[in-house]
């Protein structure tokens, strides 16, 4: 049996280059184009009437733009909440870092190759198999945990950065403690298409960054001085206290 192709909804208010989009994607095996929309207002609707697997979004458009997209899917998710690539001109830290926190997946300045692009959202669309609990609340977790990486210093263009996103979400997802090298590495590896041995390597060496940087947000969490001396945590450390102080915060947010 065939494999289903993902439906993709392109949102960008250049004609042309949804043309060559759409063409692009159609001899490709897996992707299927599901619809078009030139700008924001046009686009939300699409989002909440087609219910795509994925959504390629710029974020200069008229009426709505892109940020107000993904604001909007925040505030209000569809029935089925699409994985969000960014495709953009704009290509200044703070937008990227502001359309992460909002739920994109990932943000590709323009020009770019298509097959690169393929890839990226192939990538993506990838399923965890380590998933467990509502998709809305990890959307809601997906924000937070962008937030509290970059307070802690970490660019969002590193590999770093999405390796750290992704392993805690994997944990917040597990209902009971999990292993971080058999359950955390694994599940990273197996979605960013790695192995575990590099996603533990790239993890501890954004650590090592952190530390070394030092800044309050990190003192705060690691419970010591600005500028005290303390030894780099351990990945495992590291990641577990991050994500209890998420499940705390979200404890104090919600009342519950």
């Amino acid at each position: 049996m065939a494999r289903r192709k993902s439906k993709l909804l392109i949102v960008d208010d250049n004609k042309e280059m949804c043309d060559i989009l759409e063409n692009f994607f159609r001899m490709t095996d897996e992707i299927e184009v599901c619809g078009t929309a030139f700008d924001g207002e046009d686009a939300l609707q699409k989002i909440y009437t087609l219910l795509p697997d994925a959504v390629l979004l710029d974020l200069v458009m008229p009426k709505l733009d892109g940020i107000s997209v993904l604001e909007r899917m925040r505030a209000e998710p569809p029935k089925k909440l699409p994985t969000v690539v960014v495709a953009s001109a704009v290509g200044e830290e703070k937008f990227i870092a502001h359309a992460i926190v909002l739920g994109a997946s990932y943000y590709m300045i323009k020009p770019y190759e298509l097959d690169d692009l393929l890839e990226r959202i192939l990538l993506v669309l990838e399923p965890d198999d380590c998933s467990v609990g509502s998709q809305e609340t990890m959307y809601d977790y997906h924000s937070e945990i962008a937030n509290l990486v970059m307070e802690l210093g970490v660019p969002t263009h590193l590999l770093g950065y999405r390796y750290l996103v992704c392993a805690l979400e994997v944990i917040l997802r597990e209902e009971t403690p999990c292993s971080i090298t058999k359950v955390v590495y694994t599940s990273v590896a197996r979605q960013k298409n790695t192995t575990a041995e590099c996603v533990e390597s790239a993890l501890r060496k954004t650590i090592q960054r952190i530390h070394e940087n030092g800044n309050e947000r990190y003192c705060a969490l690691m419970r010591m001085e600005h500028g005290e001396s303390f030894q780099r945590p351990a990945n495992g450390r590291f990641l577990k206290l991050l994500a209890e102080h998420l499940r705390m915060e979200r404890h104090r947010m919600t009342g519950g």
